[in-house]
């Protein structure tokens, strides 16, 4: 009796030692597995880096711009913000907004010089045609944030869904940076390309730019 109870004993210990397969959601591996991902803060750092680049390039771009109809005074406030997006510290979001805010007015202000007409000298047409590879630059660099956008999202939403009532204000301060800029995406890919192809068409008819020029292949591809 004694040596059969030790072998029940030991055929159990097996069973449930070594022999079952883990079940799926018990064993802490698979958690393991589900955020092997980049966090929502590393993924933040990669999106308002990459953004923070192809927005001063649009700084850059509407700069020269501005120069180019005269407007050399507001072109000054341009740079210092483009300065600030291109010195490789992670800008804040209050940074972001303040960049975006002048990028947002320098827009209406070109379009207006553009719509009036305004003269464009000989120095001026230097500048135009200065800025066309910034602007280029910056139209790609949005278009690149796409799916860096949605995937940052994606894992902000679910990890501040995660962190409970005390930890979700945290973590939503920490993530402020990411989704102030990922939500707008979409639009300033839509808003920027369509100023780009607009200056494109008006530096053409006004012989600032070569006829021969593709531009619009190069955003369109």
């Amino acid at each position: 009796k004694i040596i059969t109870l030790l072998s029940l004993m030991t055929v159990s210990i097996s069973l449930f030692g070594f022999g079952l397969p883990s079940v799926p959601g018990m064993d802490k591996s698979d958690d393991a597995k589900s955020s092997s991902g980049p966090t929502a803060e590393v993924a933040q750092e990669a999106l308002v880096r990459d953004y923070s680049y192809a927005a001063a390039n649009v700084l850059r771009a509407q700069q020269n711009f501005l120069k180019a109809f005269g407007a050399k005074d507001k072109a000054a406030e341009l740079e210092i913000s483009a300065k600030k997006l291109e010195s490789g510290e992670l800008p804040s979001k209050q940074d972001l907004a303040d960049a975006k805010a002048l990028s947002d007015e320098a827009n209406k202000e070109i379009k207006q010089l553009t719509s009036d007409e305004a003269e464009v000298s000989e120095e001026g047409k230097q500048y135009y045609r200065a800025a066309m590879p910034y602007m280029l630059k910056g139209v790609k660099g949005l278009v690149k944030l796409t799916n860096t956008a949605k995937d940052f999202l994606d894992n902000a939403k679910s990890e501040i869904k995660s962190a409970g009532m005390g930890g979700a204000m945290k973590l939503k301060k920490k993530l402020e940076a990411g989704m102030f800029v990922a939500p707008k995406i979409p639009k300033l890919i839509g808003d920027t390309t369509k100023n780009f192809k607009s200056l494109v068409t008006y530096g053409k008819k006004n012989k600032i730019l070569d006829e021969d020029e593709n531009y619009e292949s190069e955003v369109d591809q």
